[in-house]
């Protein structure tokens, strides 16, 4: 039985190189970056009406002790 003769594809000239978006960089998140925005979602959620300025310093610091507790290993 004779093989049957492969069929190459064409090819296909690159694509042009597009520009970078634009917006925010990109940046490396950290663990403590994610677990103090996971907290301060958290922290943010549970609390009622709006918040002062200096309600919002206070959370911060929560959410920080938050991160810095979950990245915390018992040796």
């Amino acid at each position: 039985m004779p093989r049957k003769k492969q069929q190459l594809t064409p090819k296909v000239p690159d694509p042009k190189p597009q520009a970078p978006p634009k917006g925010r960089p990109r940046v490396n998140m950290t663990a403590h970056d994610y677990y103090c925005g996971v907290a301060l979602g958290g922290l943010l959620a549970r609390t009622p009406g709006s918040i002062s300025p200096h309600q919002m310093l206070d959370i911060k610091k929560e959410a920080n002790l938050w991160a810095d507790l979950m990245l915390k290993t018992d040796e």
